[in-house]
């Protein structure tokens, strides 16, 4: 069987895509995290979700593939720790609460990158990209320590190799902290396509909602 595409096929190529993040702020600098036999120091920030970012050199696990199941532990380990010991909230939506996950920090490999990075989830699964929410914790966590580049960009690189790209876009407050409102942008490659159609006479066309 052959395969034919319509006349009215337009072929699109994606090079990278970018998004506006919502405002990251840090909610807990600096904090203490007892983990086994030694202390990590950790910052809690907020991206879209709650991250535990830390530095892997004073975890004691090396950022590569190959140490990946360590870093599942640990990282897992810390998000329960602080969990635990340390009520995370969002000031603004008390619904959002709780550790996602922990970012993991060292030195870059790739050219051009500024930092090297692993979010590992609170179920333990590794992101494979920078990621977008996770980026930007770790762009409010650099930000609040003085040491955002003068541009205001940042280059963040993955286990994998994948390199996303933030930029400080604005500067805003959330519950009375200092929060930065992220650009990021990253590749992009077109995996498929949907077509959403309207019948007629659907009682539904236009969504609904439900209210008590």
């Amino acid at each position: 069987m052959t395969a034919r595409k319509s006349p009215s096929f337009q072929p699109t190529r994606v090079v990278g895509v970018t998004y506006a993040n919502v405002p990251a702020f840090v909610i807990h600098p600096g904090i203490d995290v007892p983990l086994a036999s030694r202390r990590l120091r950790a910052d809690v920030a907020f991206g879209g979700e709650f991250y535990a970012i830390v530095d892997a050199e004073s975890a004691g696990v090396p950022l590569d593939g190959a140490n990946v199941n360590e870093l599942r532990r640990t990282g897992s380990a810390i998000a329960a720790a602080i969990d635990d010991g340390l009520s995370v909230k969002h000031p603004s939506d008390p619904s959002i609460a709780g550790i996602a996950g922990t970012v993991f920090t060292a030195p870059p490999r790739a050219h051009g990158a500024d930092l090297r990075s692993a979010t590992v989830y609170s179920g333990g699964s590794v992101d494979r990209s920078p990621g977008g929410t996770a980026m930007a914790a770790v762009m409010a966590v650099i930000d609040a320590m003085g040491m955002l580049p003068d541009d205001g960009c940042l280059e963040l690189e993955s286990l994998t190799g994948q390199v996303f790209e933030g930029r400080l876009a604005n500067r805003t407050q959330v519950g009375g902290n200092d929060a930065v409102v992220a650009e990021i942008s990253g590749a992009a490659y077109i995996t498929g396509e949907h077509t959403f159609t309207v019948a007629d006479g659907d009682p539904l066309a236009e969504g609904f909602s439900l209210r008590s």
